[in-house]
């Protein structure tokens, strides 16, 4: 690999690991954003997360050391591919929900979210399985070779594809009709505004643009892939040093989607950026000019550090004495 390769990748994976992580600590840590659809959000950052700590890391070290066995490929291809099954299930529970929202409220229960949570992880664990099996049995390429990369193109690319794209058209008809209807009603009411009411389903359509975009760019060299291993064209399918800036690209995108289009996850990612710069102004220590001012500053600081430990002592003596 080039040396640009490994500074795009690494740098990806920072950035997927720091974003996708900040997205699971946010969720869980704040009681509000539990909701069902945070749910699919939190399994697919998740995926995301260890798409970032695996890929490149893994690679890296396994051609550093020389020793690129069948098991670590097929444990890097896992989270890749969860993260194909978790980001389908997390569009198609927007789906239900913009396309069939009454269907939701009875259908999307607790128990089958996560249900279907435990089904996004358990395709992707079975199909790197497969391959780890298939590594074994069969060396070379064979029959069972063929119809396990088959169904791994069929079910975890093209599908996929297929499905995004038409989950995707029926949110657009239908917060396009939404914007329509409500354009005629506030003309019906001389409204001097745009719109009578915000379109509530624009903000998900605009988020699943976004990710559902990236994704499709980066599954092009996976169907590329797929022609060439099905058809035995001829050609090589050696291409890895785009595929997997791409990849990893695709898994840093979705948490930027959400920080800026999912409101309840834009309202919390602000609260916490503003935590951080009051936290900064208060720690903020003036410029020095030189080492006198730095002694002089480090002293203060160290010595109203100390009356607030005595003060708290006294104050446990006097008030707890038992404690």
């Amino acid at each position: 690999m080039e040396t640009w390769f490994w500074i795009l990748g690494w740098s990806l994976s920072i950035l997927t690991i720091s974003g996708n992580g900040s997205i699971i600590f946010l969720v869980c840590s704040r009681r509000r954003l539990r909701t069902k659809t945070n749910a699919f959000i939190v399994s697919l950052a998740v995926a995301d997360f260890f798409v970032g700590l695996s890929t490149v890391p893994s690679l890296f070290f396994c051609q550093k050391e020389g020793d690129c066995n069948g098991l670590s490929n097929d444990l890097r291809n896992l989270f890749p591919y969860a993260s194909v099954v978790n980001l389908c299930t997390l569009v198609l529970e927007r789906y239900v929900a913009v396309v069939m929202p009454f269907k939701y409220l009875t259908f999307m229960k607790r128990r089958r979210v996560f249900l279907v949570i435990f089904i996004s992880w358990v395709i992707p664990v079975i199909t790197a399985l497969a391959f780890f099996k298939m590594d074994r049995l069969c060396p070379g390429q064979c029959l069972l070779y063929d119809i396990i990369i088959s169904m791994n193109i069929f079910f975890l690319a093209f599908l996929p594809c297929c499905g995004l794209i038409f989950c995707f058209a029926s949110m657009l008809l239908v917060v396009y009709k939404h914007e329509r209807a409500a354009r005629v009603l506030a003309k019906q009411l001389h409204f001097n505004h745009r719109f009578l009411f915000k379109i509530q389903e624009k903000s998900a359509v605009k988020m699943m643009a976004i990710v559902i975009g990236v994704f499709l760019l980066a599954n092009t060299f996976a169907l590329r892939c797929g022609y060439i291993l099905l058809f035995k064209t001829g050609k090589t399918c050696d291409d890895e040093e785009y595929k997997i800036p791409l990849l990893i690209l695709n898994s840093a995108i979705n948490p930027i989607a959400y920080a800026f289009f999912k409101r309840d996850i834009k309202k919390e990612m602000t609260k916490l950026i503003q935590l951080f710069q009051l936290i900064q102004e208060i720690c903020k220590i003036p410029p020095f000019a030189n080492s006198v001012d730095y002694l002089r500053w480090l002293f203060t600081y160290a010595s109203i550090t100390n009356v607030c430990s005595l003060v708290l002592d006294r104050y446990i003596a006097v008030v707890k004495p038992l404690k």
